[in-house]
């Protein structure tokens, strides 16, 4: 009954990607021209820039995309 028996993989997803999937082209141009900008934008900056938007990205999220330290970097 339990042959094969092993344990779940979590599968990590990045929070950028995650919003990215949610935008239109020309929406995710801006987004990754912003994320790119880390003289213009910090990452506080942009979360509270997306937030009067309406849509919702933290500072820590940036800043590991950044950082090439979010799942998207090991994929």
């Amino acid at each position: 009954m339990l042959e094969g028996l092993q344990p779940n993989k979590r599968v990590y997803t990045c929070a950028v990607q995650v919003l990215f999937e949610k935008l239109d082209d020309g929406d995710k141009k801006i987004l990754s021209n912003a994320m790119e900008d880390a003289r213009t934008w910090t990452p506080y900056g942009l979360e509270q820039a997306l937030k009067k938007r309406g849509l919702t990205l933290n500072e820590k999220a940036i800043r590991k995309h950044r950082d090439k330290a979010c799942h998207c970097s090991r994929v």
